[in-house]
């Protein structure tokens, strides 16, 4: 069994870029995890939230979203998704009229949904803030393989209200998990725990990779996790060593040759 696994598209943010591209936005980044979705011939696409920017960016997603998602209904491919801090209401107000969307915990309930032998479970955010964690009303589905969806602030800094979670407490749940929220891919304290991060960097300050994350999953057995890189641009901040440099004709040479050596 195959997923593909993404999050926080923000269809609707303005991208800061230093320079203008026709696919620097949340909409360039939602077609191309439709595409990959596609390509890669998945048995679902799992949404972890931050899918719209916001409210004020309804009609920014609305046409996109429903593009995208007859796109995959049409190859058989359904979608199941939580909402996150960005888009509790105007995801819920798509996904109750869009083919092949389902919607999990909804409200901010745990719901759990069985799916070719394996259980998924997910909580939406309910409003825009949410100061404890989500984790405290959570039970595992028992005798069942079953895999979490969620969107959360992972070991973030006290005070947060952004359904703060800590890694010892999807430690002590001893399933897989799959989260939306921070923008950088990869697992934390907990390792079978990983955050999908943003399909494309949409900010200089969104260092590393982007894209989204391929799961092959066997009845029983942990999870296949394989890195797709989908965005078009990478950021990252380069160290250049001008020791012994006396004429800015001879730094730009020397960051040159760094350049090239980096994007080698």
């Amino acid at each position: 069994m195959r997923f593909l696994a993404a999050s926080d598209i923000h269809i609707g943010r303005i991208p800061s870029l230093p320079a203008a591209h026709p696919d620097a936005s949340g909409r360039g980044a939602w077609e191309a995890v439709v595409r990959c979705a596609v390509d890669r011939g998945v048995d679902a696409l799992l949404l972890l939230g931050d899918v719209v920017q916001a409210e004020t960016a309804y009609f920014e997603g609305y046409g996109p979203l429903r593009k995208g998602l007859a796109t995959l209904a049409e190859k058989g491919i359904p979608v199941f998704a939580v909402a996150g801090n960005h888009d509790p209401s105007v995801f819920q107000r798509i996904a109750g009229e869009a083919q092949g969307l389902t919607l999990l915990g909804a409200g901010g309930v745990w719901e759990s949904v069985p799916f070719k032998g394996l259980t998924l479970c997910g909580w939406s955010f309910p409003d825009k803030h949410v100061a404890r964690s989500p984790l405290e009303d959570f039970q595992a589905p028992a005798g069942v393989p079953w895999l979490g969806l969620l969107h959360c602030d992972l070991d973030g800094p006290p005070g947060s209200r952004y359904a703060p979670v800590a890694s010892a407490e999807l430690e002590r749940t001893g399933g897989d998990w799959l989260l939306g929220h921070i923008h950088q891919a990869g697992p934390r304290r907990y390792p079978r725990a990983r955050y999908c991060g943003s399909p494309f960097a949409l900010d200089a300050g969104e260092e590393g990779r982007h894209g989204a994350w391929l799961l092959d999953i066997e009845p029983g057995g942990l999870p296949d996790w394989e890195w797709v890189q989908l965005s078009p641009w990478t950021f990252t901040t380069l160290d250049v060593d001008l020791d012994g440099t006396d004429t800015l004709d001879a730094a730009k040479e020397r960051i040159a040759a760094a350049l090239l050596a980096a994007a080698a």
